[in-house]
């Protein structure tokens, strides 16, 4: 697998609230009380 480090774009904005939105909800599946009051 090859993978590619840039700064964010504007235009990337959607996916990485998409992948931030999966990892609090996986913190919530898991038992996390981490990031379940709305932070970040």
């Amino acid at each position: 697998m090859f993978l590619r480090f840039r700064p964010a774009q504007i235009e990337d904005q959607d996916t990485i609230w998409e992948i931030l939105q999966g990892a609090i909800q996986r913190r919530k599946e898991d038992g996390s009380e981490q990031w379940q009051d709305g932070y970040p």
